[in-house]
């Protein structure tokens, strides 16, 4: 029954990605994981200086922030921990 619904399901999520291009076109490129990982890094230079080591926890959805920040050619790390 799931496989059967999977290209009407596909056109749902089509149709849904259509209108939030439309709506939110210009502000997309500052969502998502990638944005997330370098506003943390952003914080962080902010807080305690450019280039200071930077220690992170990630938890759930972190964990991929996480992958995110260790492969950041911007980031100084003193270390982080995924689960």
């Amino acid at each position: 029954a799931l496989v059967a619904q999977a290209s009407s399901m596909q056109e749902k999520y089509d149709q849904v990605g259509q209108k939030c291009l439309k709506k939110y076109g210009q502000t997309l490129k500052y969502i998502g994981t990638a944005a997330a990982a370098r506003d943390i890094i952003s914080m962080a230079d902010a807080i305690d200086g450019p280039n200071a080591p930077l220690n992170y926890l990630g938890i759930s959805y972190g964990t991929l922030i996480g992958a995110w920040l260790v492969n950041s050619e911007f980031l100084h790390s003193e270390s982080i921990v995924s689960d």
